[in-house]
């Protein structure tokens, strides 16, 4: 800014950046022009907070992206604190708290996004239900999830999340209906198709069994909705009793889970042995025992 007639200089049509202006505040100061120097410093400050934001989520996303997603919080956190009225921040920074499990301040993240402009997205509400229903506020979750529902009418996920929601309020009955609607919007949903197996258990019907099967050995079917949907497949056929034919299911579902989790980190030796204490905890000798028995 020019000290005799306030208007920033220029170099052609490019503004001058905003260190510059921080030394133009200084010199107002200097002068004993203190509304004018504030004018400046304020200038300053708003022209640096879109690159400054953009270099702190940056920063987060290359943390998340190496599985570091504690310390992509404290970026996030400052990012922001410079541009408040980002809706993108704030809703990086609410999955990441609740990937801490902070989810009071998850809440507080997602409340933001969506004051700020939900777009017409299901996801913010997605995500406000979930931290909901981690803190017990079921009703207010299951708002959150309808409002999802609302927003995207032709996505699976607000009522997959409703139908969980209903499970652990022990109501099967609306539980099993919420997956219900999503394997009817889309056949090829595995997650409902997986979590309505768990919840009907031996008492799933056929046709649902055999749905779970085509999908499984579809091509276009990924490795871990395959993965989910043989264990799925394997849950319902144990608890018909028919052990034999939920082995392999198993067997395979716990190769390819295997499979996943040596591509995705290095090896840890206390990380193998706790998984190997959890297998040994789950395939006790009694499952086994029914394993080779001979099942229909």
């Amino acid at each position: 800014m020019n000290l005799q007639s306030g208007q920033w200089p220029t170099r052609g049509m490019v503004m001058v950046p905003a260190q510059e202006r921080v030394a133009h505040g200084d010199r107002l100061r200097e002068a004993g022009r203190m509304d004018d120097a504030r004018a400046a410093y304020g200038e300053a400050i708003d022209a640096m907070a879109p690159p400054l934001g953009r270099a702190l989520a940056g920063l987060a996303q290359t943390f998340i992206r190496q599985g570091q997603i504690g310390e992509a919080r404290a970026p996030l956190e400052r990012a922001v604190a410079v541009e408040p009225a980002n809706p993108e921040r704030w809703e990086w920074l609410g999955r990441v708290c609740e990937w801490a499990e902070d989810y009071a301040a998850a809440i507080h993240c997602w409340h933001r996004v969506i004051a700020l402009g939900d777009g017409g997205r299901a996801l913010p509400y997605i995500g406000l239900g979930w931290a909901l229903q981690q803190t017990g506020r079921m009703d207010e979750a299951e708002a959150a999830f309808r409002t999802a529902a609302s927003r995207e009418p032709e996505s699976t996920e607000p009522l997959v999340s409703l139908g969980l929601l209903e499970m652990e309020r022990a109501r099967p009955g609306p539980a099993e209906a919420a997956f219900r609607a999503a394997v009817a919007l889309r056949a090829d949903c595995a997650m409902a198709q997986y979590w309505l197996a768990n919840l009907l258990g031996g008492r799933l019907p056929d046709a649902d069994l055999d749905a779970l099967q085509a999908l499984a050995d579809d091509p276009g079917t990924g490795e871990e909705p395959r993965t989910r949907l043989l264990f799925a497949m394997g849950h319902v056929l144990d608890a018909r009793g028919r052990h034999a034919l939920a082995a392999p299911r198993f067997r395979a579902a716990n190769a390819l889970q295997l499979a996943a989790l040596r591509r995705s980190r290095p090896f840890d030796p206390a990380g193998h042995e706790r998984f190997v204490g959890d297998l040994a905890r789950v395939y006790d000798r009694a499952f086994f025992d029914r394993m080779a028995g001979a099942g229909g």
